[in-house]
């Protein structure tokens, strides 16, 4: 866990699957790197794009333990005209 006056990302969930839902999909949409960073791939599949919820564990200065919750919001789409493939 993390340290004295530290904070330590312990989980993070996605209102989709993360991974799986179609031809293509990419596996790891989430993987936590280190104790305070994460990756994310911005990838969704619902008309209401996709949140992330992120895990925290907080332990004050003064040894107290917290934990506390961050939300991301990927909307579908936020291209501004056509786009070449």
């Amino acid at each position: 866990m993390a340290s004295e006056g530290s904070f330590e990302i312990v989980e993070v969930t996605s209102s989709e699957a993360a991974s799986g839902l179609g031809v293509d999909d990419l596996p790891d949409d989430i993987v936590i790197t280190g104790p305070s960073t994460i990756d994310l791939r911005a990838e969704r599949f619902s008309t209401d794009g996709r949140t992330y919820t992120i895990t925290v564990y907080i332990r004050t200065e003064f040894d107290q333990a917290k934990v506390d919750h961050s939300t991301v919001l990927v909307p579908l789409d936020r291209r501004r005209g056509p786009q070449s493939h």
